[in-house]
This record gives structure tokens, C-alpha cells and sequence, in this order.
């Protein structure tokens, strides 16, 4: 497995406190260009570091208990799709309108980064602007794959 873990220099990050449920959580590293991840070195490295606050809230309240009683590839399959279902729910809420776009596409891109970890495919070797091209051509892989089934 590749190692996640981006290199970042620390004139380029702020530190950010995290209140939950009402008690301080170790402070949360945040990048002030958030392009920084597109260079991540595996497409499940780029997931793990894009939306660190979402995340968390992801992980602890659908991850963890579903990999109580299901696989990790199950899990994390369906909790992208539970995240495509909240980003639908905004859209509607903000009178966008009613969809379930955002959750099909969710959930290719669940499968997708799932299936490239279990390949275990590492683009460590490609230089930046390379390892962002093709995570970017991953996501829209998985954009128009999901505009087929929607």
C-alpha cells in the first residue's frame, strides 16, 4: 500500500481546532489550497485527506458501525453513497432541485477507489502535475459513468 501521508511544509498550513460534541478533538491540519490533494500519490489517499471534518463525521457515524456487521469495501461503498445522498438532500433543500445524481456518482467513486486499492495502484512514481491529471480523470471517469445510470 502506498503511503498516504502528503508532504506538506508548514508555512502552508493553519491549525484549526475541532469542537465535538462538546469536548475538544486533537487539532486538525488543514491545507490552504485544497488542490494540494490532488497530487496524492493513490486515489484512496486523495479520499482520506480531502474533506477532513466531513470525514470524521462520515467515519464515526456511518463507517464504523456499518464495518461492524459488513466488509470495508462494503462500508466505504455505502458510505460514499450515504455522503452523494446528503449532497443531493443540500441541493434539494437549497431548492436546486430533487435528485439522486450526486449519490450515483458517489457511489462510482466509492467503487472505483475501492477497486484501486484492492489493485493496490500507486502513481507515487509520476510527477505531480501527472498524479493530479489522473485523479482528476478518475473523478470524471466516474462523473460521466454515473450521468449514464442517472
Amino acid at each position: 500500500m502506498a503511503d498516504c501521508r502528503p508532504r506538506w511544509r508548514k508555512e502552508n498550513l493553519i491549525y484549526c481546532p475541532v469542537l465535538v460534541d462538546h469536548y475538544m478533538v486533537p487539532k486538525v491540519h488543514y491545507q490552504k489550497i485544497s488542490k494540494t490533494h490532488l497530487v496524492l500519490k493513490a486515489m484512496y489517499c486523495f479520499w482520506k485527506y480531502w474533506n477532513p471534518i466531513w470525514g470524521f463525521y462520515l467515519s464515526k457515524y456511518i463507517y464504523l458501525p456499518l464495518n461492524r456487521y459488513l466488509s470495508k469495501t462494503i462500508s466505504s461503498i455505502v458510505t460514499f453513497g450515504v455522503s452523494g445522498a446528503l449532497h443531493d438532500l443540500a441541493m434539494g433543500l437549497l431548492g436546486l432541485g430533487w435528485q439522486n445524481f450526486l449519490t450515483i456518482w458517489f457511489v462510482m467513486m466509492g467503487v472505483f477507489m475501492n477497486i484501486s486499492k484492492y489493485l493496490d495502484i500507486s502513481y507515487s512514481s509520476f510527477g505531480l502535475f501527472i498524479r493530479a491529471v489522473i485523479n482528476i480523470s478518475s473523478i470524471a471517469s466516474c462523473f460521466l459513468l454515473a450521468k449514464l445510470f442517472a
